[in-house]
């Protein structure tokens, strides 16, 4: 609750669990979980809170600077910049924050699974890739995207490979991070900007969500459609490979779905029936 200055956290029946209120200075920005349980938060600071008592466990990084943030889905890293040129990665563990420039005033900023390479997007209309570790410049890849669709292209990073996708108005790219070179087969040719973008964990499949629900999937080193189409109804705008590659997991604003990939065909009903923000 911004206005109020405190997080609530909720039981998903809805109500507020018997977790203590938690504090952060100023307004709070953004939140997140860790995968221990743990609560993010930025506001005037970065900070790590313990629900279950309510206490700060770690004060990462005091900033005026920022308006989001993003964590690595093992836990380990945490990007956050607001529209000024610079962003800053955390290792949450020791709070170690590295400071990383971009040409441009940066619209938006993403880590990989694994927390090991990070992207930035700015008003120069390219998308920095960097180690977050050591705050290196890695490929810097150009990408159209039109005001129609928002300004802002998909990106997503492998967990295993140093590969990413890189979707705009008219193009999908995958292209080798440390090169800036294609990946594999010919830029493909999305009819509008996807909606959603996943590369598999071992960074050989990539998958698009086009409007209105329409998921397609990629192989990485020739180009071509390698599953049959996978057509949902709903609105998606997430979606997700499964560990071994043979699976996805799509969402949409009332449901989520999984999909065997080899035959194109949902393996599930549908897992949820509220609104849905993300997949995992």
């Amino acid at each position: 609750r911004p206005q109020e200055k405190e997080s609530i956290v909720w039981e998903p029946a809805g109500d507020p669990s018997s977790t203590p209120v938690i504090h952060p200075p100023g307004q709070t920005d953004a939140l997140a979980f860790l995968p221990n349980g743990e609560l993010m938060t930025l506001a005037d600071r970065v900070e790590v809170w313990d629900i279950a008592t309510g206490n700060r466990k770690a004060h990462l990084l005091s900033t005026t600077e920022s308006n989001y943030f993003d964590i690595s889905a093992d836990g380990r890293f945490a990007i956050t910049g607001k529209g000024s040129a610079h962003v800053q990665i955390i290792e949450i563990a020791t709070g170690a924050a590295v400071t990383i420039p971009h040409a441009q005033r940066q619209r938006v900023a993403a880590l990989s699974p694994n927390g090991t390479w990070a992207a930035t997007f700015g008003a120069d209309g390219v998308v920095q890739f960097w180690e977050s570790k050591t705050g290196k410049a890695l490929a810097a890849v150009p990408v159209h995207v039109s005001a129609r669709d928002g300004g802002i292209p998909r990106v997503a990073i492998s967990e295993q490979k140093p590969v990413a996708a890189i979707a705009g108005s008219t193009t999908l790219k995958v292209i080798n991070l440390e090169t800036g070179a294609m990946a594999g087969g010919e830029t493909r040719q999305p009819q509008d900007l996807p909606l959603a973008v996943a590369l598999s964990k071992s960074g050989d499949q990539v998958a698009i969500v086009n409007r209105p629900g329409l998921i397609l999937v990629y192989d990485v080193r020739s180009g071509q459609r390698s599953a049959p189409a996978m057509m949902d109804g709903s609105f998606l705008t997430k979606v997700t490979f499964s560990a071994d590659g043979r699976k996805l997991l799509s969402g949409a604003n009332d449901a989520a779905r999984l999909w065997d990939i080899r035959t194109g065909r949902p393996s599930s009903l549908p897992l949820i029936e509220e609104r849905l923000t993300a997949t995992a």
